[in-house]
This record gives C-alpha cells, sequence and structure tokens, in this order.
C-alpha cells in the first residue's frame, strides 16, 4: 500500500493511504519521508 506523511500533534507520521494506520512516527518531516520511501520500495521489489 502506498503511503504519506502527515503531522500528527508534534510528530510527523507514516500513514498507509487506504487504511489510515500508522505505521512510524519521526520528529522531522525529513526522517519521516526518508521512512516513507524505504517502505514503499520494499513493497515494490516484493
Amino acid at each position: 500500500m502506498p503511503s504519506k506523511v502527515v503531522k500528527r500533534g508534534s510528530k510527523w507520521a507514516v500513514v498507509e493511504k487506504s487504511s489510515g494506520k500508522v505505521k512510524s512516527q519521526h520528529d522531522t518531516r525529513r526522517k519521516a519521508e526518508g521512512s516513507r520511501r524505504i517502505r514503499d520500495s520494499a513493497r515494490e521489489k516484493k
């Protein structure tokens, strides 16, 4: 499932677009974007 990065309170969260489930939380948007890219690319390889 593709994911997106959203602001949740003081944290940045990586969230699945379809279900809205939070997959990870980060202190910075940059770290969250990196995590999102890794998660999305790992799914493409399967």
